[in-house]
């Protein structure tokens, strides 16, 4: 028998199939990358070493009541596979770059461990020393490590023909007003804080397809039940 969620989400999920299967001939992958699911807040990801295409229930709950589209989940496919085009092409550049964040945990562990055996009295204050600066250091080494890959994938999805730039634009701007469904836990947090780190701002990434927010923006109040002004 189906379970409840996929009944739920049964057209949102042959959908996402149906462009998986045309976006892997697109891509010229030589694999079509294997389908799973998440709990993640992040709406979407990748695993190329997995082959691994991972949607989250977060997404396909946003699509389920009108908060995401067809249009604005296609982007979010093709930015993807736009990560598996960019292995494909050069995985050694990749591998270098998923070895960096944790080259960078052992470099603190090697200093801590070298400087404690000098045998100093009262190591504790150098060693928080050591630590903060470590973690000063840290948000430039993950945006170092992870914002050229992104902006990678989006330029890869238009140079493939994935999508067209004005709708890859379209939706990257669409996505502005999103916001989290349900409340946010501390691994939520945490997630969200990774990926201020490791994904280019708006700007960047309207930028790197050759393209910028239009002024004014416009705004609009909201119409919900619960937020009526008086």
């Amino acid at each position: 028998m189906k379970t409840e969620a996929k009944i739920l989400y049964e057209q949102e999920n042959a959908f996402i199939n149906q462009r998986i299967e045309e976006l892997t001939k697109k891509a010229k992958l030589k694999k079509k990358p294997r389908l799973k699911k998440s709990r993640s807040t992040v709406l979407a990801y990748f695993n190329c070493f997995l082959n691994s295409l991972f949607i989250s229930q977060h997404l396909l709950a946003q699509w389920h009541i009108g908060v995401l589209d067809e249009r604005d989940v296609d982007a979010i496919l093709v930015h993807e596979f736009g990560h598996f085009i960019d292995y494909q092409k050069s995985r050694l550049r990749n591998i270098k770059h998923c070895l960096a964040f944790p080259s960078y945990m052992i470099l603190l562990l090697a200093t801590l461990v070298f400087y404690w055996s000098l045998r100093i009295p009262e190591p504790g204050a150098m060693t928080a020393l050591i630590t903060l600066l470590w973690m000063f250091f840290l948000p430039s080494v993950m945006r170092w490590t992870f914002i050229s890959g992104e902006l990678e994938a989006d330029r890869h999805a238009i140079a493939f023909s994935l999508i067209e730039s004005q709708q890859l634009a379209d939706a990257i701007v669409r996505r502005i007003g999103l916001k989290p469904v349900g409340k946010l836990g501390p691994t939520n947090l945490l997630e969200l804080v990774e990926s201020v780190l490791t994904h280019p701002s708006l700007y960047d990434r309207l930028h790197n397809i050759g393209f910028e927010i239009k002024r004014p923006v416009e705004t609009r109040r909201i119409t919900s039940q619960n937020n009526k002004t008086p």
